[in-house]
């Protein structure tokens, strides 16, 4: 999945939680950029392989998914365990922030498995090229719609 989707999925997330009233606006905003935030890792690894910091050559690598090893240890079964760990061992010290963190990389390791099989809509903004599937798009819209729902109806 695409950065947007990943933010869009964390910021339905958060705009539940401020609704229920467990979450304010800014921890739901929190939220949604550690869901899109845990990707750095394909440019961590882009940068260690080709020593080169373009932010463009790296989405480009990404895109065309010509690295097997893109997906670092966070995207696989080890990662998943071992930042479980880690979040146990959060929540005794802030709960908060372990439900945070938990939210935001399990929402964001179940967006990157899902089955997403589709034509796709080739396009470009800012030399970024995108190749989104129709089912992607029509997700984004469905958070987008619901998170912009659900935070107006916390707000009041």
């Amino acid at each position: 999945m695409y950065p947007p989707t990943h933010f869009l999925a964390g910021l339905t997330i958060g705009a539940i939680g401020a609704k229920v009233g467990y979450f304010d606006h800014q921890e739901a905003l929190t939220l949604a950029a550690l869901a899109t935030l845990i990707d750095l890792d394909h440019y961590i690894y882009y940068i260690h392989k080709y020593k080169n910091f373009s932010l463009i050559k790296a989405w480009q690598s990404a895109l065309d998914k010509r690295e097997a090893g893109q997906r670092t240890v966070l995207h696989h079964a080890l990662g998943f365990f071992v930042f479980t760990a880690v979040l146990i061992g959060i929540w005794f010290i802030n709960q908060p922030w372990s439900l945070l963190l938990g939210l935001a990389y399990y929402s964001h390791i179940l967006l990157d498995y899902l089955p997403i099989e589709s034509k796709h809509v080739n396009f470009s903004i800012l030399k970024l090229n995108f190749h989104l599937s129709y089912q992607e798009i029509i997700l984004d819209l469905i958070l987008l719609g619901f998170s912009v729902y659900l935070l107006c109806l916390s707000i009041t």
